[in-house]
């Protein structure tokens, strides 16, 4: 992979956890908000690889959280309604700081994210937007993920061919047949069972992929 896209929220900013406990404890979930985060994950793995039964997310999310599925409606209706995005995404991801602040300079890398337009704002708050080259934003562009067009706008910009660029993001949300290599970002290793999935790598560490890191994937970026 000669250069990287990178999905924006799950890999490089987290939601606050702390404001997702809070906001749930005032209607009756008790949450901790390192399981608020978890959850998310985990939710959005089993929306990835379960049956297409238009259960909302907020469903999957009470399943892990073990809480009734009307209180998790209730609670992401409000937090998606009164918190901005930019409050609920607000931390940085710690293993993103490192793997972008040890990765080499020369390495082309591009924000490819699905975002209310703050994808920019978000990043320059967490203090990462100096570490990346570009964004594109879902809303700013008026396409969305998995149009391959923002893929292949991200790779025009960084003058490489989209096969030459690996694509990190938390989900199966690579488009299909474009030529990119979707690397599985899988911190809570919830997709760790899972057999076939349409993805080049699956690692639980983005400095997995650097060469100092001694695993079987060292190098992989850069080559």
């Amino acid at each position: 992979m000669k250069a990287l896209l990178l999905d924006s929220g799950g890999v490089l900013v987290r939601p606050d956890g702390a404001l997702i406990a809070a906001k749930a404890a005032e209607i009756g979930i008790t949450v901790s908000s390192a399981l608020a985060v978890a959850a998310i994950h985990r939710a959005d793995r089993n929306r990835d690889v379960g049956p297409s039964d238009g259960r909302p997310f907020a469903a999957y999310w009470a399943d892990v959280v073990g809480c009734p599925h009307r209180l998790a409606v209730r609670l992401w209706t409000e937090v998606l309604a009164d918190v901005p995005p930019i409050r609920l995404w607000s931390i940085a991801n710690p293993d993103a700081v490192r793997f972008l602040g040890q990765l080499d300079r020369a390495v082309p890398r591009y924000v490819v994210t699905n975002s209310e337009g703050d994808a920019h704002h978000e990043l320059r708050e967490c203090g990462l937007r100096t570490l990346v080259d570009g964004v594109l934003d879902s809303t700013q562009l008026g396409i969305c993920k998995p149009d391959p067009r923002m893929f292949q706008m991200a790779a025009h910009a960084m003058r490489v061919a989209l096969d030459d660029c690996g694509y990190i993001s938390d989900t199966l949300d690579a488009p299909s047949d474009a030529g990119v290599r979707h690397v599985l970002y899988d911190p809570f290793d919830v997709y760790r069972a899972d057999r076939g999935l349409p993805v080049e790598l699956r690692i639980t560490r983005l400095t997995q992929l650097l060469p100092a890191s001694g695993s079987a994937l060292a190098g992989a970026v850069g080559a």
